[in-house]
């Protein structure tokens, strides 16, 4: 069994799965090729807020995306690092929670915002589309957010996860229009 930094293939994993996985595997990995954190860690440090690494393919397994390490951004709170994708794009202070569409056109990614005061500050939600290299980005809407389902253009997240959460849902493309459009950073 492949097993790196703690994580491995999620639909490997005889414990309690994450919110995308569904059991069905595919080569390896589960059908959203993605890598999960062994669930030995007590709530709300099993949630995939918490991860200390992930990487995940695409569905058509054309791109891969991955954050590798991720650091927590202060003591006993989520983590945070650079998001790389196989396409060159770089994003930095991303969460290890992103997931792809089931089209495999979009990919959804938490991402802090910096406060002048306290440092890191509430995060916003980037829905980042690979094939024209083109993302938006949602408000400041929480201080944690974690992507739970992107499928048939329906983007479901979580805000706050392990205090007070609350459910909120996106139909990609058609809310895009309440997002602003940001400049990616050219592919290397």
């Amino acid at each position: 069994m492949w097993q790196r930094n703690g994580l491995k293939n999620c639909c490997e994993n005889n414990r309690q799965p994450t919110s995308h996985c569904t059991g069905r595997q595919k080569a390896g990995a589960c059908e959203f090729g993605v890598r999960c954190p062994i669930m030995d860690a007590e709530f709300p440090y099993n949630l995939p807020i918490w991860r200390s690494s992930h990487r995940a393919e695409s569905p058509d397994e054309k791109y891969i995306a991955e954050i590798d390490p991720a650091y927590e951004i202060s003591m006993g709170n989520p983590t945070y690092g650079t998001l790389k994708l196989s396409n060159g794009l770089s994003l930095p202070k991303c969460n290890p929670s992103f997931i792809w569409s089931d089209d495999s056109k979009y990919l959804a990614v938490p991402q802090f915002t910096y406060n002048w005061f306290w440092g890191i500050g509430k995060q916003r939600l980037l829905i980042i589309d690979v094939n024209k290299n083109r993302g938006r980005q949602s408000p400041k809407i929480a201080y944690y957010i974690q992507p739970e389902t992107f499928r048939g253009g329906e983007l479901a997240v979580t805000l706050n996860p392990f205090r007070k959460a609350k459910t909120m849902t996106h139909s990609i493309p058609k809310d895009l229009g309440t997002f602003t459009t940001i400049t990616l950073p050219p592919n290397l």
